[in-house]
């Protein structure tokens, strides 16, 4: 048996792996080393849990912050700002196609976009997206 939070993650790499020219991992292993030839990466991690009382006696209310981490490749001459625009449309399109993650979820939120965009050609640009959602 899996903890609450596993299929939910599951879930999440499932659709966005949908996406024709993502590369999809789990975990943060993707920060070391972007693969030679892979434009758009996407890694999903972890952020946090809350838990808190439900209304039913004997459970528990999980309140799970999902963290997307995209990678883009620079090139010269290309707006890297364009670039991250881009994946991250990808990344929303993906989840808000199913707000519920199959019924494992109450509702998807997007809270917040963070960007880090290279200095130098040839570097990754990162875009992180912080996903917060109640498990069912």
């Amino acid at each position: 048996m899996s903890h609450p939070r596993t299929p939910v993650r599951h879930a999440v790499i499932a659709a966005l792996s949908a996406v024709p020219g993502l590369d999809v991992r789990s975990g943060r292993s993707v920060l070391a080393a972007m693969p030679k030839g892979r434009d758009d990466v996407v890694a999903v991690a972890n952020a946090a849990e809350q838990s808190g009382p439900a209304p039913r006696c004997g459970t528990r209310r999980r309140l799970l912050t999902l963290e997307l981490v995209g990678l883009v490749r620079t090139r010269d001459g290309q707006d890297v700002d364009d670039d991250l625009d881009a994946l991250t449309d990808k990344m929303e399109a993906a989840l808000d196609a199913d707000p519920t993650l199959g019924g494992l979820v109450v509702h998807l939120d997007l809270a917040r976009t963070d960007f880090d965009a290279a200095p130098t050609d040839g570097a990754a640009a990162v875009a992180v997206q912080t996903w917060s959602m109640r498990i069912v």
